[in-house]
C-alpha cells in the first residue's frame, strides 16, 4: 500500500492511498502539489482499490434512479462510461473531510480524477467561496489573464503560443479564483495532433516518445470514430522548456473563448448576467456525471437551495464581478497561425515573436 499527500496552493489538502500502481496514476495528475511530509486532517481522502460498500454504509439506504444508494451523507453506485467500469462511494460531501472510495477496471482509472477527484475539489473550494473554472490562464504584465472555454475551442493552442512568446504559466485545465486573486492549477497538458500543428515549435522541446504517443492516440481516436478519446498527457515544462509557473496573481482580465463557424476572430460584448450564465454552463459540461451524483444526494438529503453546489457557485460569481459588460471571443473552427495573430490584435497584445516580447 502507498500513501501520498497533496496541497493545492494552501487552499486545500488531500491524500491518496491504495495499491502502488493505482496511486501512481493519480499522482501523475497532481505531482506538482505533492507534499514532502504527511499532512494531518486532510480535506479529501481518496482510497483506491477494493472496498466493501456494505461494511461502510450498512444495509439500510434509499435507492435513487434505480442505481444510487444514498444513506445520510454517503452515496454509492456502480457505473460505466464507454469501456470504463467502476464502483464508488463518497462519504461526507458536506463535512470538513470527504472520503472517496473507488475501484474499477483498467479504463476506469482514466476517469477517476476527472469524474471524482476534481469535482469534489471544486465542490469543497466552492463551499469556501472559491470559483474553479474550466479555463487556461497566463501571467502577463503582473496580472492573470483567464480565458474559459469548452473543450476543443483553442484555449490550449492559444496558451502555448503565449507561453512560447514569454508569458508565464498559471493553468491550462482549471483556474481557481477568489476576491480578485487567481491561483494556479498546474496539471499535465492533454495534447492532440492539432495542438502540434497549431504550435509546431513545441516539437523542438518535446521528447520523441511524447510526439509518437500523440500520433498513435490520434489515429486510435480516428479509427474508433471518436469512441476512444484518450489524449496523451505531457508536463508543461516538457513542452515549453524554461516556462515560469506563477502560483498566484491578481486577476487582470477574463474573456470567454467560443468556437464558431466564421473564418476570422470576432469579439463581442455580453452582459454580466450572460457572462456568468456561460461560465456556469462551461463548468457544467465538465461535471455531467458528477451532477447526477449530486442530484441523487440532494434527493435524499435536505440541503437548502442556497447551499447546493450550483446555486452557491452562481452566488460566488455574482459577488466576484462588479462590471456591467464583458467580452467573448469567437474562435474559428480551423485554428491557424493567423487565428493567434487575430486574437492578439483584438486583445491589444503586441509581441516581437520572441520570449519576453509581450506588451499590452
Amino acid at each position: 500500500m502507498k500513501k501520498r499527500f497533496y496541497n493545492i496552493n494552501n487552499l486545500m489538502t488531500f491524500s491518496v492511498v491504495g495499491p502502488g500502481k493505482k496511486v501512481d496514476y493519480v499522482h501523475r495528475q497532481y505531482s506538482y502539489f505533492q507534499c514532502k511530509k504527511p499532512v494531518d486532517n486532510v480535506d479529501i481522502e481518496v482510497r483506491v482499490g477494493r472496498f466493501d460498500e456494505n461494511k461502510i454504509m450498512g444495509n439500510e439506504y434509499e435507492v435513487v434512479n434505480r442505481k444510487y444508494r444514498v444513506r445520510g451523507d454517503t452515496i454509492f453506485a456502480e457505473d460505466s462510461y464507454k469501456a470504463a467500469k467502476w464502483k464508488f462511494l463518497i462519504a461526507g460531501l458536506q463535512k470538513r473531510k470527504t472520503q472517496i472510495f473507488f475501484d474499477g477496471n483498467y479504463w476506469g482509472y482514466y476517469i477517476l480524477y476527472k469524474f471524482f477527484i476534481e469535482p469534489v475539489i471544486r465542490l469543497k473550494l466552492n463551499d469556501r467561496g472559491y470559483f474553479m473554472i474550466h479555463s487556461s490562464s497566463v501571467f502577463v504584465d503582473g496580472k492573470a489573464f483567464v480565458f474559459p472555454a469548452s473543450p476543443s475551442v483553442g484555449k490550449t493552442s492559444t496558451m502555448l503560443n503565449w507561453l512560447h512568446s514569454g508569458m508565464g504559466f498559471i493553468a491550462d485545465e482549471y483556474t481557481i479564483i477568489k476576491d480578485g486573486q487567481v491561483f494556479s492549477y498546474p496539471t499535465p497538458l492533454r495534447l492532440h495532433d492539432y495542438n502540434l500543428k497549431a504550435n509546431p515549435y513545441i516539437c523542438e522541446d518535446m521528447l520523441a516518445i511524447d510526439k509518437l504517443q500523440i500520433s498513435i492516440r490520434t489515429w486510435i481516436f480516428r479509427l474508433s470514430f471518436g469512441y476512444a478519446d484518450v489524449t496523451h498527457e505531457v508536463d508543461i515544462w516538457n513542452v515549453i522548456r524554461g516556462v515560469k509557473i506563477q502560483d498566484k496573481a491578481p486577476l487582470g482580465q477574463m474573456v470567454i473563448f467560443t468556437k464558431y463557424s466564421g473564418e476570422k476572430v470576432h469579439v463581442k460584448k455580453v452582459s454580466k448576467k450572460k457572462f456568468i450564465e456561460k461560465l456556469l454552463i462551461i463548468d457544467r459540461f465538465e461535471t455531467t456525471r458528477f451532477n447526477e451524483y449530486l442530484d441523487a444526494y440532494y434527493y435524499v438529503n435536505d440541503v437548502p437551495k442556497e447551499e447546493r453546489f450550483w446555486d452557491r457557485m452562481e452566488s460566488n460569481l455574482l459577488s466576484m464581478f462588479s462590471g456591467s459588460e464583458y467580452q467573448e471571443i469567437n474562435i474559428p473552427a480551423h485554428y491557424t497561425e493567423e487565428t493567434f495573430k487575430d486574437i492578439n490584435e483584438v486583445l491589444g497584445y503586441k509581441t516581437s515573436g520572441v520570449r519576453g516580447g509581450y506588451s499590452v
